[in-house]
């Protein structure tokens, strides 16, 4: 008797656990997926930021030094 009710049964407990394991692999696919966009977003963020820095740098090298004093004069408060 109990061997007829396993045998009936164990095709759906194979079925029910290849698709808990089809779950499982998706979600942590899709777990591993948004890790390396997260990491390739940092990284042009962080390019971006160092161009911005090498552009801000060079402007800065261009300038001399009595634009650059009468541009942080602006920006210093007058003590009176």
């Amino acid at each position: 008797m109990i061997d007829l009710i396993l045998g009936n049964v164990w095709p759906y407990v194979i079925g029910a656990l290849t698709a808990i394991a089809g779950v499982a692999g998706v979600y942590f696919k899709g777990r591993a997926d948004a890790k390396a966009k997260r990491k390739a977003d940092e990284a042009a963020r962080t390019i971006e930021t160092l161009q911005t820095a090498r552009e801000v740098k060079a402007d800065v090298d261009e300038t001399s030094d009595d634009d650059v004093r009468r541009d942080l004069r602006k920006w210093m408060r007058r003590d009176e």
